[in-house]
Parts: C-alpha cells; structure tokens; sequence
C-alpha cells in the first residue's frame, strides 16, 4: 500500500506532465492548428485528470503514517494553478485567434 508521500509525488509527477501539455496547447492555438493535434492533446490530458481523480481518492483512503511535506504539497498547488491559468489562456487564444483548422478529406 502507497503512502500519502508516495501519492502526493505521483500527483505531482502527473501535474508536471499536465502542465507541460497545456503548454503545448497554449502555444499551439496562438494560431490555428489541426484538429488532430488538439484531439491528441486532449485525450493525454484526459487521461492525466483520470490519474489524478484515482490518486485523489487513494490519497483520501490511506491513513496519515508519516507527514506530509509542506514543500510537496505547495508545487502541487502550484501546478494546479499554472495548468488553470493555462487553460484560460487557451480557451481565450480559441475564441480570439482563427480557430481550429479541419482535416483536409482526402479525395
């Protein structure tokens, strides 16, 4: 069984990874992109959220043992804040900027 220090450095892990894709997204819809690449970030995303919920509820269910660093718990709350300001600034580049390009079919 995890403790509540090995989770939390997971969660942290995982929030780097999270911020680090919502950089790319930032960047990307600064000006158009394609589809694809905004559904491939997305999923990523997703499944980094889907980590994090587990984790969240593991952390909930494990008995305090040993306690937990000040300093850890602190980036996490960082990264928490940097992937939501970056995830304003995204859905803001979006609604100002060309948008987002579409697949061209194949004839």
């Amino acid at each position: 069984m995890s403790t509540q220090h090995e989770i939390l450095i997971e969660m942290d892990k995982i929030l780097e990874q999270l911020v680090q894709t919502a950089e790319r997204l930032c960047a990307l819809s600064k000006h158009g992109f394609e589809e694809d690449e905004l559904i491939k970030l997305q999923k990523a995303q997703e499944q980094m959220v889907n980590k994090l919920t587990t984790l969240d509820v593991a952390f909930k269910n494990v008995p305090l043992k040993d306690g937990v660093e000040p300093i850890l718990r602190e980036s996490i709350d960082q990264k928490i804040e940097e992937f939501q300001r970056l995830n304003t600034s995204f859905i803001d580049n979006i609604k100002t900027s060309h948008g987002i390009r579409r697949p061209k079919k194949k004839k």
